[in-house]
């Protein structure tokens, strides 16, 4: 029988909710959100199609209910290997043990974030279309900040399964290289881009998922001793 102590009661929980930040914090930044798009909708954005449903809109379609399914489990992979580090991270931090290794999980976990909300919200594409930036420095900008991660952090990755990120690399440069050209044809492009990074981001999402499992182990047993 689980302790009554420590059981999450009616009373426990409004404590909770009162006295928990991110609760506060998070519901209300998404609240003024909604608020600011209805209030932009309502003004003339509907006008245009900007609309509030649009904004809750599911792609699915009948005629074609596979369409986007493996776009769709990248991201779901980008986002479990970004909230591996960050679990990882939250667990850690309040201990003095491993200092080095939490932070390259932090850092690990800020990156990967970046990558899932490009991946996801087409923040390159964007950035192209309305500012008018290159694919290229966009690329170019990622693949400087992922070798000052990697360069940071050399020492650390010698004792880890590099080899993953080294495969994982070598398939998201060919991804970009493939967008950047813009192949002509559907198939051929389609596996040099999407599926390259498809597999790319299960070799990152399996790399760290072998590393916070071990930083788990050591940090806690350096903790224990």
């Amino acid at each position: 029988m689980a302790d009554s102590s420590n059981s999450f009661g009616i009373r426990k929980n409004i404590h909770f909710l009162k006295k928990n930040r991110l609760f506060r914090f998070s519901n209300l930044f998404v609240a003024s959100l909604f608020l600011l798009v209805g209030l932009y909708a309502k003004i003339g954005g509907g006008k245009r199609g900007h609309t509030v449903s649009a904004l809750f809109a599911d792609f699915f379609s009948e005629t074609y209910p596979l369409y986007g399914i493996f776009t769709s489990a990248s991201d779901i992979l980008w986002c479990v290997a970004a909230s591996i580090c960050w679990f990882t991270y939250s667990n850690l931090h309040r201990h003095s043990a491993g200092e080095v290794y939490k932070r390259f999980i932090l850092w690990s976990a800020i990156i990967l974030t970046l990558f899932l909300v490009d991946d996801l919200f087409r923040l390159t594409l964007i950035l192209q279309v309305y500012l008018s930036v290159p694919k290229l420095i966009s690329y170019v900008m990622y693949g400087a900040s992922v070798i000052l991660y990697g360069w940071t952090y050399r020492k650390l990755f010698l004792v880890m399964p590099y080899s993953l990120l080294i495969a994982a690399a070598g398939l998201l440069v060919i991804s970009g290289i493939t967008d950047m050209l813009e192949l002509p044809g559907q198939g051929t492009p389609a596996i040099l881009e999407d599926g390259t990074k498809l597999m790319a981001v299960l070799n990152i999402c399996i790399f760290f998922f072998t590393v916070c499992q071990r930083a788990f182990s050591e940090i806690l047993s350096a903790v224990k001793e």
